[in-house]
């Protein structure tokens, strides 16, 4: 299963944090095929504005385990909202509760 990460606000600089915080994540490092991609065209324009992380997850590293490393980077950072998605669905990172990783990851799952 493949995932993409983004700021709901689209900060580069907040994302290139999460992306060196999973770099050093072990799981992430062996299991995550982690990537950076240009995000999608904003409405009405055929340029990109922002970037988003590319992961592969599987049986190394799944969805609960990189939503709680994504709620452990927030706890660092202050509130930035995180959005995870996975074909057409996604799911918004706004707590720094590590209890709620299998809630989250659940809504990625397919119905």
């Amino acid at each position: 299963m493949q995932v993409r990460v983004r700021m709901a606000d689209g900060s580069i600089e907040e994302l290139r944090s999460l992306l060196s915080w999973l770099r050093d994540e072990p799981a992430v490092r062996r299991h995550g095929g982690l990537t950076v991609a240009p995000g999608d065209p904003e409405p009405g324009s055929m340029t990109t504005a922002f970037e988003v992380l590319v992961l592969a997850l599987g049986p190394g590293l799944t969805a609960a385990q990189l939503v709680t490393s994504i709620i452990m980077w927030r706890s660092s950072r202050g509130p930035v909202r995180v959005i995870i998605e996975r074909d057409d669905r996604e799911a918004a990172i706004e707590t720094d509760d590590a209890g709620e990783a299998d809630a989250i990851a659940a809504k990625l799952e397919p119905s």
